[in-house]
């Protein structure tokens, strides 16, 4: 009996320390809620693991914040595009990024007017893995590969210091290997 407890609590307790599950569907990133998602051609889409800790932003459990940033009814909010950083070490990530792997990076983008105008790099900000770039309200999705050399990782989301100062809402980030 004391068996079968012990290794019911270890199932418990390796789903609950799981990412959030989801399937790459039309392009996009889906949570499929433990459910099978088929596409428009009837096949099961591909299940993927989100990466990053708490990516819904229901509270500042795992996330780096400096600059103008704060987190509240369920995103990170950039009050000012200079300098604010919405970031997440490899510690906090459910998986570590590897080197020379190729990755896509979707977050939600709620904004007033304008664009987001930010960059994507890894948490120690000493490899840039896409530019400054400008992001419009909606889903906004980047690929990028790591460097063969690449130590540590974590990422970063950076709003850019010569950006507008257009507040904006980073919501649903999902990170998953390609």
């Amino acid at each position: 009996m004391t068996k079968k407890l012990l290794i019911l609590i270890g199932l418990a307790i390796g789903l609950l320390c799981q990412g959030q599950s989801y399937v790459r569907h039309n392009g996009q990133f889906v949570s499929n809620n433990g459910n099978k998602v088929r596409n428009s051609s009837g096949t099961v889409d591909e299940e993927v693991t989100n990466m990053i800790s708490n990516g819904t932003f229901d509270s500042g459990t795992y996330w780096d914040l400096t600059g103008a940033v704060t987190i509240s009814a369920g995103g990170a909010n950039v009050t000012l595009a200079g300098g604010a950083n919405i970031g997440q070490s490899d510690v906090n990530m459910v998986t570590s990024l590897l080197p020379s792997t190729a990755y896509t990076l979707q977050f939600d983008i709620t904004i007033v007017s304008g664009n987001a105008y930010i960059s994507i790099a890894n948490f120690a900000e000493n490899i840039t893995y896409v530019v400054y770039d400008s992001y419009p309200n909606g889903t906004n999705s980047k690929q990028f590969t790591t460097p063969e050399d690449l130590y540590g990782g974590g990422i970063i989301i950076h709003g850019n210091e010569t950006s507008s100062d257009n507040p904006y809402i980073v919501d649903n980030v999902v990170l998953t290997a390609d």
